[in-house]
């Protein structure tokens, strides 16, 4: 099981500095970019936040960005904007979880190698979002901390929940629990949830013994999704030859949102949306939740199309993720 949690140590101890410059990014306005020499990220500081691009320096970004107005949502709160990249929601969805966050955010740096951003929504949900962003000083890996802090006066029932966009036409990988024979295991080993609109017969479902499949393809307008209780701490996301994966942890004690879900998967089109959640609790005003999740990107992986080959590929991978 995966328990590389390090939120209380966001911007304590940082071993060096990493280039962190304010730069335009591709119609998306002025953006943070954060670069070790090997990855780099950008992320919105007139919205959002959202981190708009993770990618190896000078190589293409493996989340999706989305044009304006595609993937627009208006709820009597107003327009929802989705701009595309990782963004910071709370569960269960709900109106307020679609508040807009289309309005500057502010940004300061924890430390030397971790940016802060907060975006204020108090005024209109009583819950103020905080994002920090925290690169390593070598190599790919990024934590995301997201924070959830009731401002209101009354106590709220939220989770917080980590949204990436990925970049269209690959695949999300989510691994089944070790297999076992009916002689050897006759109990339950976890819920696997669907939505009204899940067809498990849609062509971009794989289900197999080693992993769950959803595969983006832009010519599919008719969304699916699934959830699952992902108790191995991670999830993949494969594009061509470019690997994206997800670390992220698992309590047993913890009440997580839509039937047990910590991970689900969307898509739709062109989107395909890698998602993790975090406890699902009751915040009294003044308290916060928190949960974390690690990046990391890798090239010139060839995973290839059967459980054997992905698994041969992916599974020494995600053991040198876990840390």
């Amino acid at each position: 099981m995966y328990n590389k949690i390090t939120v209380g140590a966001v911007g304590a101890g940082d071993p060096a500095p990493i280039k962190v410059s304010t730069e335009v990014f591709e119609g998306y306005g002025e953006c943070v970019k954060m670069s070790n020499g090997t990855v780099e990220l950008f992320v919105t500081k007139e919205v959002g936040p959202r981190v708009i691009c993770y990618r190896y320096v000078g190589g293409k970004n493996i989340f999706g960005t989305l044009k304006k107005g595609e993937g627009d949502i208006k709820t009597e709160l107003g327009t929802w904007e989705a701009f595309g990249g990782h963004r910071f929601w709370h569960a269960p969805e709900l109106t307020g979880t679609y508040a807009p966050d289309s309005n500057p955010v502010e940004f300061d740096m924890v430390g030397r190698s971790t940016a802060r951003f907060i975006c204020d929504c108090k005024e209109i949900t009583g819950i103020r979002k905080e994002m920090y962003v925290r690169l390593d000083k070598t190599g790919s890996c990024v934590t995301v901390t997201h924070t959830l802090t009731n401002k209101g006066l009354l106590p709220v029932t939220v989770a917080p929940w980590g949204i990436t966009i990925m970049e269209s036409d690959g695949t999300a990988i989510i691994p089944q629990e070790p297999y076992a024979k009916h002689s050897e295991n006759v109990l339950p080993v976890r819920p696997m949830v669907m939505w009204a609109f899940t067809n498990l017969s849609d062509e971009r479902f794989k289900i197999g013994k080693r992993y769950v499949r959803l595969s983006c393809d832009s010519s599919l307008k008719e969304p699916q999704k699934f959830g699952v209780t992902d108790t191995l701490g991670w999830a993949a996301y494969a594009k061509g030859s470019r690997l994206f994966v997800k670390r992220f942890g698992y309590d047993k004690s913890y009440n997580y949102p839509d039937y047990g879900c910590n991970v689900e998967v969307y898509t739709a089109g062109r989107m395909l949306e890698l998602e993790t959640l975090g406890q699902l609790e009751m915040l009294k005003p003044g308290e916060s939740a928190t949960h974390v999740e690690h990046w990391y990107l890798f090239n010139d992986i060839e995973l290839g199309s059967t459980e054997e080959s992905i698994a041969k590929k992916l599974l020494p991978i995600i053991h040198k993720t876990d840390k």
